[in-house]
């Protein structure tokens, strides 16, 4: 399985989270709505984004956003140190 670092997750002002990969290679991303989980691929922002929370927590949609993204597209998203975090409260 292909393994890609997170650049950035960020909360935006509208309440949903935006993911973003390092990578330039996302013609196989705007599919990850087939895993059904709830994320979707934006191609201006080049990032997931997931919902707004409503009964999960932006945790949970991290965890989920990561288990579709390795589900639908076969990728294996990595958040490490470098990752920034922007407007996360966990952070």
């Amino acid at each position: 399985m292909k393994e890609i670092e997170v650049l950035k997750i960020e909360i935006l002002w509208s309440g949903e989270m935006l993911v973003q990969p390092d990578t330039g290679d996302t013609d196989s991303f705007e599919f990850i709505y087939r895993a059904g989980a709830g994320p979707r691929w934006d191609k201006d922002r080049c990032a997931f984004m997931t919902p707004t929370p409503n009964k999960l927590s932006y945790c949970e949609w991290l965890q989920r956003t990561i288990s579709a993204v390795a589900s639908e597209p076969g990728v294996n998203l990595k958040v490490t140190d470098r990752t920034q975090l922007i407007n996360c409260s966990w952070a």
